[in-house]
């Protein structure tokens, strides 16, 4: 039988789950219409929504800023990774 591992702590399944959310819109989101501030203001209502269900689900409060704190870190990790790739993609095209 494999040993029991930890359970990672709210705030790195918070983290997980931003990067998760954040990569996931920023593929549907389209060049022409899909500007930053809508998938931020989307991420936002997510990471109330998901938060609001983990609260709803039992977890302690202190838990759930925890996990809410990691969810805004890897939407704003995600965010920023996205962002160096489309600077570096348009200096690559530059002439």
């Amino acid at each position: 039988m494999p040993p029991q591992s930890e359970p990672l702590p709210a705030i790195t399944r918070g983290e997980k789950a931003g990067r998760l959310a954040a990569s996931e819109m920023i593929k549907t989101a389209s060049p022409e219409t899909g500007d930053l501030q809508g998938v931020m203001r989307r991420l936002e209502a997510v990471g109330n929504i998901l938060a609001d269900g983990h609260q709803r689900a039992g977890m302690l409060g202190i838990d759930v800023r925890t996990w809410r704190f990691g969810f805004q870190a890897g939407v704003g990790l995600e965010l920023g990774d996205h962002m160096r790739r489309i600077r570096a993609a348009a200096f690559n095209r530059a002439p």
